[in-house]
């Protein structure tokens, strides 16, 4: 309720990226309304030049505000209802996975609490408004809890029901942000070499894992493994030779006590950036594992658990590094695989994320070996102390970021998101969106007459009338992404070239006097692996309780 007050207001603050976030939105809406599922090609955006920020990005979980504005209600009240659902999914998911790994209520309560109210969760929800990030976030305790399962519980009860927690956890994870998934798997391998005999030992779960995860979330990992290779983007290729350190965070920043809900993203400072703050609750948490590792003898902490978490501190380490200005970026600016991925999370600030999860661990288990090193009678009384200062850090960090959100930024009650809510990281490389044509022309011939009638149920209908003996040439105003193609009312297929802006051209024989249909239509690979993560999908739900009732039987 806390972490969702904002949202129970009756409009909405202006976050970085809501107006891409709510036209996604009402996108997802259309194209559900034209027909399409799932929805792999945004007609409406660059003004009708289409985009596919649908198969870039992961938007399974935006259907459900998208259904809702299918219903008639308005973008904002539809983005609001999907940051409270969000808020409530992330505790159940957080206290279900923590609970998990300390195998106690109370200390799984205090990490949730930690995690859900963390500055970084907060500002993503309400000051970037990372729509993808935050649903990210909520998805990350549940990985941590399938990996800590897999490796270091005994009680397995067959492949599905084991790897179920990492398999829900990390198909979470890619559906909601690409590049989230990509430091979360930097991470995990961190870990798993860390502790690579344990991984051996259990390489048969790893491995099934693994191929369940594939095939969850084929029908999105191929599409966009398809599109992402087919293309230079200005998301990889086009940011070669940049250095992101500039956007790298600073001490005050890396360890900032008080979150607050305004600025923007600025080059080499941490000035105007205080939302970026890691926030005092987890600068407390990594300050009790500093603390603990001190006094690693008198608190007796020398079995496996306490390796585990030093090497989760670790990994915190190693994120806040690779979060601030003092990490090497440039050795990451050129054009190459390994510079492109490590490039594309574009703000290093985003390894906030894993510095999150890290100390929350730690700092839960920390405080937990200093209140169990107390005498029994004490436990108690001094857990209800530890809850009741760690309850009101996190209420009073969260309290100061509502505030000067309330304060410094201004509330949005629109009832529609904007046209041109399409970025620009998925266009080729040299598209020109400064001049963009957005009507059908006549690009080459004579005596021909271009008539565009625009789009009807994700079909773009252009009525061409070429009198003359010669071809005519047309324009066609869609990006040259893949499987774009052109039909006449016979069903005949007309070849689509590109032009020097990355939009498709035409040409029509002379004589002919007919409307071209321009549509998206999906391949059959594609199609493939959408009855792969079906196929998948129902294996999960159903194997198990066949399993089950034969055991009963």
């Amino acid at each position: 309720m806390i972490a969702s007050l904002p949202a129970f207001r009756n409009g909405i603050y202006n976050g970085h990226d809501l107006w891409f976030h709510m036209g996604r939105i009402e996108a997802i809406a259309t194209e559900l309304s034209n027909g399409q599922f799932p929805v792999r090609f945004e007609t409406t955006g660059w003004y009708g030049n289409g985009y596919i920020s649908t198969t870039m990005y992961g938007n399974i979980f935006l259907y459900v505000p998208a259904l809702l504005n299918m219903a008639g209600l308005a973008t904002y009240r539809c983005y609001n209802i999907y940051v409270i659902l969000t808020n409530i999914i992330g505790v159940a998911i957080a206290a279900y996975s923590f609970k998990g790994i300390f195998k106690d209520r109370r200390w799984a309560l205090l990490a949730t609490s930690t995690y859900m109210l963390a500055g970084y969760y907060i500002s993503n929800v309400y000051m970037r408004a990372a729509v993808g990030e935050y649903t990210a976030m909520i998805f990350i305790p549940l990985l941590v809890y399938g990996i800590y399962h897999i490796l270091f519980d005994d009680n397995h009860e067959g492949l599905i029901r084991t790897t179920l927690p990492l398999v829900i956890g990390t198909t979470g994870i890619i559906e909601s942000h690409i590049l989230t998934t990509v430091m979360v798997a930097l991470g995990v391998f961190v870990f798993l070499i860390i502790y690579l005999k344990t991984t051996i030992g259990h390489i048969k779960e790893l491995l099934f894992a693994l191929v369940m995860i594939v095939c969850l979330n084929a029908f999105f990992l191929v599409p966009f493994l398809d599109s992402y290779t087919s293309y230079d983007f200005n998301a990889s290729v086009g940011t070669a030779g940049e250095n992101i350190q500039k956007f790298g965070l600073y001490l005050d920043q890396v360890f900032g006590l008080f979150p607050e809900g305004s600025g923007s993203m600025y080059e080499w400072t941490s000035a105007g950036e205080e939302y970026t703050r890691l926030g005092v609750v987890h600068v407390v948490a990594f300050a009790l594992m500093i603390l603990t590792i001190i006094l690693k003898k008198k608190l007796a902490l020398v079995g496996i658990s306490f390796k585990r978490i030093l090497s989760i501190f670790v990994i915190g380490l190693i994120a806040a590094w690779l979060s601030s200005a003092y990490f090497p970026w440039g050795i990451f600016s050129g054009d190459n695989a390994v510079s492109n991925i490590m490039r594309s999370v574009q703000y290093p600030s985003r390894y906030l994320v894993i510095q999150t999860i890290c100390w929350t661990l730690c700092g839960t288990y920390a405080l937990r070996a200093i209140v169990e090193a107390i005498k029994p009678d004490k436990q108690v009384i001094t857990y209800g102390l530890a809850i009741i200062c760690i309850g009101m850090l996190a209420l009073a960090q969260t309290g100061w970021f509502m505030y000067t959100l309330s304060c410094r930024n201004y509330t949005i009650q629109t009832i529609e998101g904007r046209d041109n809510f399409a970025d620009g990281l998925y266009l080729q490389v040299g598209t020109d969106t400064s001049d963009l044509a957005t009507e059908a022309t006549l690009l080459e011939g004579d005596d021909c007459t271009v008539q565009d009638l625009g789009y009807s149920k994700g079909v773009r209908q252009i009525l061409i009338d070429n009198e003359s003996t010669e071809p005519a040439t047309v324009l066609v105003p869609i990006f040259n992404f893949k499987y774009i193609r052109a039909f006449d009312s016979a069903g005949t297929e007309y070849q689509l070239e590109s032009t020097d802006g990355n939009q498709y051209q035409v040409q029509v024989p002379a004589g002919f006097n007919d409307a071209l249909s321009v549509k998206s239509v999906a391949p059959f690979v594609w199609r493939f692996s959408e009855g792969v993560t079906l196929i998948t999908l129902l294996a999960i739900i159903f194997v198990p309780a066949l399993k089950r009732g034969r055991k009963g039987v």
